[in-house]
């Protein structure tokens, strides 16, 4: 087994890296959701993962799990297992001013 990177997540300044428990290293983004508890990312990027690790920048390790995916969107949503010890701000996807996407 090879542990690689799995992913670099941005969300504001937060920088989030995945460990993953693989034959392979592979290279990924994401971003925090909901809770907090949760990341969101490609499900190609951890498909083959026997575990998953989320490292967060004040050095925390966090597993995880896959909590759901959708094989046709290529989107799955990791559940951490723990709340990580970090400061975070909203990703904003639209401003009223702006209109839909």
């Amino acid at each position: 087994m090879i542990k690689g990177i799995g992913g670099f997540f941005l969300l504001g300044i937060l920088l989030v890296i995945l460990v993953l428990n693989t034959h392979s290293t592979l290279l990924g983004s994401g971003f925090i959701i909901g809770d907090g508890r949760h990341v969101f990312t490609y499900l190609d990027l951890v498909r083959e993962a026997e575990s998953l690790t989320v490292k967060f920048p004040n050095e925390d390790d966090i597993e995880a799990e896959v909590e759901f995916r959708d094989s046709a969107s290529n989107l799955a949503i990791l559940k951490l297992k723990e709340m990580p010890k970090i400061n975070r701000q909203p990703l904003v996807m639209s401003h009223s001013g702006i209109g839909p996407i």
